[in-house]
């Protein structure tokens, strides 16, 4: 059993750091309100993929939320981002400072 625990933890370890090779270190999102560019790089130093990624599955994502599915990009985005932010007391929270005209 321990032997079986520590071989996924070491699978766990590596899927993430291929991810994070081969994961772009921003993204740009492109919105009415002004550019949004977010630092991939900084936000994986947490190590905490699912917090975001929650599906599992290392997509965009607009993939999943769209103008149609609730909740949308935009919520997804303001709820997801704006409420880390705030628990943690770091990053930006008002407009201005992630839209960029």
């Amino acid at each position: 059993m321990k032997k079986l625990a520590l071989l996924l933890a070491v699978v766990a370890v590596v899927s993430m750091a291929a991810y994070a090779i081969a994961a772009p270190k921003e993204v740009v999102y492109e919105v009415k309100m002004g550019n949004v560019t977010f630092n991939h790089e900084a936000h994986l130093a947490t190590g905490d993929c699912v917090s975001c990624h929650h599906t599992g599955d290392q997509v965009s994502c607009k993939d999943c939320h769209t103008k149609t599915s609730k909740p949308n990009s935009k919520d997804a985005f303001h709820g997801q981002c704006i409420d880390c932010h705030k628990e943690k007391g770091a990053g930006p929270v008002k407009c201005t400072e992630c839209h960029i005209r």
